[in-house]
């Protein structure tokens, strides 16, 4: 059971990522209707669509990508390379992506293929060569930006079709959740992925510092919160979001007391996934009931 618990936990923190991605969507969506009182389906359906296949696409495309580099499988006497098809899932995921964006570029306009190259850009890049970006210390930053901004730019759009900047700011806590959730999600792989060479954040800082770095995204994400509450930013239903501060007050104090000691850093990494998924709940139904 020693063995098989943290493999569990593991399998569930990444996997985690394979739905995050659908809640910045719906803020965005949620934004959109509190802005015009608009609201199409059928776009709703087919962007689902398209996000869940980006997502699964950055799913298979990472664990083939990793099992290539070796990350997975760094202490293991036998290297297991991923199956075959992860690659054809993968890709083909995306390309099945790529084709309701041409859709729903035909449908609502071109900034909603810009938004999908940028994260098609981000999808292979993220680990595929020649940019590596995780492997150079960009991988966090563009997480938070692909799951945070771009999202929910995508879900405003589709359902307004007009660009308007104002979704940065309903965007602003996605991305910074998500950036809390990438830094304390990384840590306690800190020597798998240097010696694998991914030389991520967490390996050119030590996990000590990122777990403090975790903390001032964290500081970051509630200052924001607070500011766009007190400034009308966020409609008053989104008050309920502090709530969770004494969970991410929780998480940080876990992170710095166990940043060398993985199993008991788990609750860490748990706690700043229920804040991500309370918040973005709280984010979309605050928008759409204003």
């Amino acid at each position: 059971m020693g063995r098989i618990i943290p493999i569990i936990v593991r399998t569930i923190r990444y996997r985690f990522l394979l739905i995050a991605g659908v809640f910045p969507y719906l803020v965005g969506v949620s934004y959109a209707y509190h802005k015009t009182a608009i609201f199409h389906m059928a776009i709703f359906v087919i962007g689902l669509c398209g996000i869940s296949l980006a997502l699964l696409a950055v799913e298979y495309i990472n664990e083939y990508f990793d099992s290539r580099n070796g990350t997975d499988h760094i202490f293991s006497l036998e290297r297991r390379p991923a199956p075959s098809y992860y690659k054809f899932v993968g890709f083909g995921a995306l390309l099945f992506a790529f084709f309701i964006a041409v859709l729903l570029t035909a449908e609502r306009g071109y900034p909603v293929m810009l938004l999908s190259l940028i994260g098609g850009f981000a999808i292979f890049f993220y680990l595929g060569p020649p940019l590596k970006l995780s492997h150079r210390g960009f991988g966090e930053v563009t997480i938070a930006f692909s799951y945070g901004v771009f999202m929910t730019m995508g879900g405003f759009y589709l359902q307004a079709q007009r660009i308007d900047f104002s979704v940065i700011g309903a965007s602003i806590p996605a991305s910074l959740c998500i950036l809390a959730l990438t830094l304390v999600n990384e840590i306690p792989d800190y020597y798998q992925d240097r010696l694998a060479g991914k030389r991520n954040i967490v390996v050119r800082l030590g996990r000590q510092k990122t777990a403090y770095l975790f903390g001032m995204a964290l500081i970051l994400l509630y200052t924001a919160l607070i500011f766009e509450l007190i400034y009308g930013v966020l409609p008053p239903l989104c008050w309920p979001i502090l709530l969770t501060l004494p969970a991410a007050f929780h998480s940080f104090t876990t992170a710095i007391k166990y940043h060398d000691q993985p199993l008991q850093f788990i609750p860490a990494i748990r706690g700043v996934m229920a804040i991500y998924v309370i918040s973005m709940a709280i984010l979309s139904l605050g928008y759409l009931f204003a």
